[in-house]
């Protein structure tokens, strides 16, 4: 009996150690930058719009190290840029951890940039973030000039 209860214990928190990855943006420091596409329902046209322009042309955001997180009230998914010509969708995950950190009661639709070191870049509430404009922000950046470089 000790054995089933220490077993479901490991599982139980291998199973959490994974999930709280997912939604803990720290696991993504230093690794990637992140872009928050915030919306409540994903019913909105600047939000629709926003999830298209940075979606129809997957190149660009895989050597800036880019992961957009899709974020609304109670889900979230993970858009991955595998290469130039590959973007991976994760499936939605239930969770409301993200939507009530990082969304805003009088902002019903808002993208975040969050830089390699964790901290936030960019804020635009309510108005579309291009891909042009974004690209233009990251190269812009100390660490971004650093890698051209290297």
């Amino acid at each position: 009996m000790k054995k089933l209860y220490c077993i479901i214990f490991i599982l139980n928190f291998v199973f959490l150690k994974v999930y709280s990855q997912e939604t803990d943006l720290n696991h993504f420091k230093w690794k990637n930058r992140l872009v928050l596409v915030i919306s409540k329902e994903g019913k909105e046209p600047e939000y629709q719009k926003q999830i298209e322009e940075f979606t129809k042309k997957p190149e660009g955001y895989n050597e800036r190290k880019l992961v957009v997180l899709d974020i609304q009230k109670n889900k979230f998914r993970k858009i991955e840029f595998i290469d130039n010509k590959t973007m991976l969708v994760n499936k939605w995950q239930e969770n409301n951890d993200l939507y009530r950190e990082y969304a805003s009661r009088k902002e019903y639709f808002k993208v975040l940039l969050i830089g390699l070191d964790g901290g936030t870049k960019r804020t635009k509430k309510r108005k579309i973030l291009s891909k042009s404009s974004l690209f233009a922000i990251i190269d812009g950046m100390p660490m971004r000039r650093a890698e051209l470089k290297r």
